[in-house]
């Protein structure tokens, strides 16, 4: 009988001792496994700051090699990955250098086009799926003949240069049977204007700005990254030696003709965007305003609806922005594909 509750004894003063030392102690930091939640947003961020990394550069992208060195053995055969980040949009023309001990380098040709909408609207975030197409605006339903109303949007630039908008807003008509429009423009389609709306004489993409130089030193020391846009100097006075051929900057167009399918009429009316030309900075957002005047109905005319949307043309006042020749050209205005607005209202006769 002794032995038995000695034993118990024993057990209790063993569990009271283990609760004692798994107890937390003050001022002791007992470190917890992160979360599956929490992991994925430490890892979102890490790889957030990487691709940052890369691109801070401001070229508008760039090429990571893994591996970028190493050794090759006899009769081994190796596989590398390139991988591309790009924060805008345009046709990307690169070398990849190839050393191999003394031999001479092996340049090998990197092609990329990127597709797609820096721009997103604060109301709605960025959409990865859907980059050119804005939110729908919804005015209700207003009285015939009614106060105007208007509606503050903010556009926010993801890109390392400087986007000039153009607004367009077009009716919707149920009863239109065009089916195409054909656009003629006489020089820029979308001129640079200034604050009265008046067309600046030599404005526009023809700035006068001076080509970066695609240095390597200038890439972001990121340990163990690389980026192969580098310099002109050397690598271009080796292509033409060598009888390369590299893209020439594209020529201004006197005539410019534009087919699309017909989907409304250009109208200020009932809906109208200001400023109807805007510039939003690299990195950073203005605002647009939408306003909405009803319609003013005639006795016989029930509840009108009224549809409409609005195309927001991007255009690059900078030379350097725009085109470096055999390295990047960037489509704007009517070549590239709009930021869409959608807008909804309805109006009801006054009783």
């Amino acid at each position: 009988m002794e032995s038995i509750l000695s034993r118990a004894s024993r057990t209790r003063l063993y569990h009271r001792l283990v609760r004692q030392l798994l107890r937390p102690q003050p001022g002791l930091y007992v470190r917890k496994p992160l979360h599956s939640v929490q992991a994925k947003k430490v890892e979102d961020k890490a790889q957030e700051g990487f691709v940052s990394g890369l691109l801070a550069h401001g070229k508008g992208a760039a090429f990571f090699v893994q591996p970028d060195c190493g050794i090759l053995g006899a009769f081994e055969t190796q596989t590398i990955d390139i991988t591309s980040f790009t924060n805008m949009w345009g046709e990307y023309r690169d070398q990849l250098i190839c050393k191999v001990g003394d031999l001479q380098p092996k340049l090998i040709p990197i092609q990329m086009t990127v597709m797609g909408c820096p721009l997103y609207f604060q109301m709605i975030g960025p959409q990865p799926d859907r980059q050119n197409q804005g939110p729908i605006i919804r005015f209700g339903t207003h009285v015939s003949g009614g106060d105007t109303v208007s509606r503050s949007l903010r556009l926010n630039n993801t890109s390392p240069y400087d986007i000039r908008m153009d607004w367009v807003s077009y009716n919707v008509d149920q009863e239109d049977r065009k089916l195409l429009d054909v656009v003629v423009a006489y020089g820029d389609a979308f001129p640079l204007k200034d604050a009265d709306g008046n067309e600046v004489v030599g404005g526009g993409a023809m700035s006068n700005d001076t080509p970066p130089t695609w240095d390597r030193s200038q890439t972001p020391s990121t340990e163990g990254t690389s980026s192969s846009l580098k310099s002109k100097s050397d690598l271009e006075e080796e292509e033409e030696e060598k009888g390369a051929l590299h893209s020439a900057p594209p020529q201004k167009r006197l005539f410019s003709v534009f087919i699309r399918p017909h989907e409304g009429n250009a109208s200020d009316y009932p809906y109208c965007i200001t400023p109807q030309q805007i510039d939003v900075p690299a990195g950073g957002s203005s605002t647009i305003h939408v306003s909405f005047t009803p319609l003013t109905l005639s006795e016989l005319t029930s509840n009108a609806a009224c549809v409409s949307f609005a195309l927001g043309f991007m255009s690059l006042d900078s030379k350097v922005s725009s085109c470096i020749p055999g390295k990047v050209q960037r489509a704007q205005g009517q070549d590239l594909e709009p930021l869409r607005l959608d807008l909804q209202a309805s109006v009801r006769p006054a009783v």
